[in-house]
């Protein structure tokens, strides 16, 4: 995936996996509608993320946007 593409298909979540990923949801999670976490899974319906040391299980149709964290 390039440094400002979303992440949607399969290779794209390969090529991510163990990388930092800007989740934005389309309905807040915990008063939250976006944050930062470590990409850790993905089964083709549901995405895991690491935050905070704390594992997060979303299903993809509640994303709206997942792109590669771009850090300089």
């Amino acid at each position: 995936a390039g440094l400002d593409r979303i992440i949607k298909y399969d290779f794209h979540f390969e090529k991510c996996m163990g990388k930092n990923v800007d989740a934005k949801l389309f309905a807040a999670l915990d008063g939250v509608k976006e944050f930062t976490a470590k990409l850790t899974g993905f089964d083709g319906e549901n995405v895991t993320m690491e935050k905070d040391g704390s594992e997060i299980t979303l299903p993809f149709n509640k994303i709206s946007s997942l792109r590669l964290t771009v850090e300089f």
